[in-house]
């Protein structure tokens, strides 16, 4: 994935000392990164650093490349009471020591990506974690794959009635990974949609690790067992691909020589792939209101959510501490003529 963002407006830091950020220039944002080789990740930093720019909002951009010490020392070294907080945690339980630190400056705080817990949510009244529903985001998921498997009994190569299923997932420790998963399965279920999980996989939501491990088990199995591959994301869903691509499979021109592919996100690339028949189809996240909501909670442009809710379409839970942005299950024909997916 092509990673761009704008130099204009962001500076990624190794870790200015805070004497050093007092003499440089002021951000009207901090904004904390997991890490910015994740693919979803970097498609949310680019929405969120072009929403920015047209807004004349600058933003320190730090990425801790997955470490916990560095997203520790980052957070010591730049943090400007002034300055409002976006944080996507390395480490979650590492939120209520964050909340703690700002709460002294009443420092507005915006967590995405890794939800902390509602208590710790609850606990300081400026913080709000915007994201997705896991739950329910994973059970349309689950529902695109009944219904594309109703309407193609070809995928049940063997015709025993049970589908043979590779599951990609994410990190182990990622909160939303087991959530989906659960939903996944159960909307399958629900759809009277037998299966047997024959391959199971933490691929950490990275394309790379998800293509070797999709290529290990090609040169041991072949492609005959598995006859669907469930993704949590898109860009595991794209190194599978990648790895089936070299055994002449997901081409986009054989039906024969493919293995259906679902991921979740929306990236680009994906919704490229699904146009060219190469992966069977996503569930795409409102990115572009996920970035814009991240902004203007932090920045606090509006008196309120309701506000807010004037402006973009999400469901607020938790006493009004999470915001949950919108989401749509996207197979080919969804693609045809659209622009965009979300009005």
């Amino acid at each position: 994935m092509n990673f761009q963002h704008f130099i204009c407006v962001c500076l990624v830091s190794a870790g200015l000392g805070f004497s050093a950020m007092a003499q440089a220039e002021r951000f009207d944002l901090n904004n904390f990164v997991y890490d910015l080789n994740d693919w979803y990740l970097q498609y949310l930093t680019d929405n969120l650093l072009s929403s920015a720019h047209a807004e004349q909002i600058s933003v320190n951009l730090l990425d801790a490349k997955s470490n916990i010490a560095t997203q520790s020392h980052q957070f010591q070294d730049n943090y400007d009471p002034k300055t409002p907080v976006a944080m996507n945690l390395v480490y979650v339980a590492d939120a209520e020591r964050v909340i703690e630190y700002v709460r002294r400056h009443d420092t507005p705080l915006v967590f995405y990506n890794r939800k902390p817990q509602d208590y710790v949510l609850q606990s300081y009244k400026k913080t709000w974690y915007v994201g997705v529903s896991a739950e329910e985001s994973g059970y349309a998921q689950g529902e695109m794959i009944a219904n594309y498997l109703k309407d193609h009994p070809e995928a049940d190569k063997n015709n025993d009635n049970i589908y043979s299923i590779m599951l990609l997932k994410g990190q182990a420790m990622h909160y939303a990974t087991d959530i989906r998963c659960r939903a996944i399965l159960k909307a399958l279920r629900d759809h009277g949609i037998e299966y047997r999980i024959i391959d199971e996989y933490n691929a950490d939501f990275n394309f790379e690790i998800a293509q070797k491990h999709m290529s290990n088990v090609l040169k041991i199995r072949g492609t005959g067992p598995i006859e669907l591959i469930i993704s949590n994301c898109d860009a595991m869903a794209l190194g599978a691909i990648k790895a089936l691509n070299e055994y002449g499979f997901n081409l986009g021109y054989s039906k024969r020589k493919a293995i259906p592919v679902f991921g979740w996100t929306g990236l680009p690339e994906a919704l490229e792939a699904i146009r060219n028949h190469k992966m069977q189809g996503t569930v795409a996240v409102d990115i572009k209101t996920m970035a814009k909501l991240i902004l203007d909670l932090a920045l606090t442009k509006y008196p309120n959510l309701d506000a807010m809710q004037q402006h973009y379409k999400f469901t607020r839970t938790e006493h009004d501490k999470v915001l949950e942005v919108e989401y749509k299950a996207v197979r080919a024909p969804d693609l045809k003529g659209k622009q965009t997916l979300f009005d």
